[in-house]
């Protein structure tokens, strides 16, 4: 076969290098293991995130993927991942959002339980159609885990979550400094693992929190006064951004589906 590349992909390293990869990708999965598409076409948005974090060693984050969510994807012309056939009109949710789902899978697995279920189906469904829920199976097989409600959450339902933290203190509790705080999710609920990072005087405390419901309260001990929480600092869950995450662009405004100029 012939493939043209218009200038835009010649001149920019990044673009080709990651056309390139993720096309290679879409050989294994979705030439060699077909996608049954009456769930969705998971391939694309495999295809990315094994570029992204496994070709380039997670140097590239998935902060782009978010903007661009945010910017060109409106309840107007929003799809599930289950109605995501491998058309470019819905490149954003097929690619970006597919992608940070397995991100957001491996999260929850871990990366050797995700190997070893994308090993497995490359094995058990070599020349046959798997679907999404075939995938699910796999991965639950491997990690002994319930991965309903995650699929559930992130395949079927159209949107993404728009995280609120809520109440956050200090105090003193059962005789330990900790801080606590809610976590809501204000329109759908999401099943994800999120990471915090607790700025104190004296140093940085890491934690992931598991967010299993649309509301949650924590409470975390720590041993110095706080100074500043973080989450996903890393930009790897699928989420609105909030108003001083988003930089003013034109994409932006291209984006809306009720311009004033």
């Amino acid at each position: 076969g012939i493939v043209i590349l218009n200038r835009r992909f010649i001149q920019n390293d990044g673009i080709l290098e990651e056309y390139i990869f993720t096309k290679i990708a879409n050989h294994w999965f979705g030439g060699f293991v077909y996608v049954d598409d009456t769930e969705g076409d998971w391939s694309k948005g495999l295809s990315l995130f094994l570029y992204r974090k496994y070709y380039k060693k997670g140097e590239i984050s998935f902060k782009d993927v978010l903007f661009d969510y945010s910017n060109y994807v409106n309840p107007e012309n929003e799809i599930s991942l289950k109605e995501y056939k491998g058309n470019d009109t819905h490149k954003i949710i097929g690619y970006g959002k597919g992608a940070m789902v397995f991100n957001m899978l491996e999260n929850i697995l871990g990366r050797d339980q995700f190997l070893e279920g994308l090993r497995i189906l490359t094995t058990q469904y070599a020349y046959k159609n798997a679907s999404w829920t075939d995938l699910r199976s796999t991965f639950e097989k491997v990690s002994n885990k319930n991965l309903d409600s995650f699929f559930d959450s992130w395949i079927n339902k159209r949107g993404i979550p728009s995280i609120e933290i809520q109440n956050a203190r200090y105090a003193i509790l059962n005789g330990l400094p900790s801080i606590t705080f809610d976590l809501n999710q204000k329109e759908q609920e999401f099943i994800f693992n999120i990471d915090l990072s607790i700025i104190t005087k004296s140093n940085k405390i890491s934690k992931t929190l598991e967010i299993r419901k649309g509301s949650q309260r924590f409470v975390i001990p720590i041993d110095d006064e706080p100074l500043e929480l973080v989450f996903d600092e890393g930009y790897n869950v699928m989420r609105r951004l909030n108003n001083d995450e988003r930089p003013i662009v034109l994409a932006g405004f291209l984006g809306d589906s009720k311009k004033l100029v």
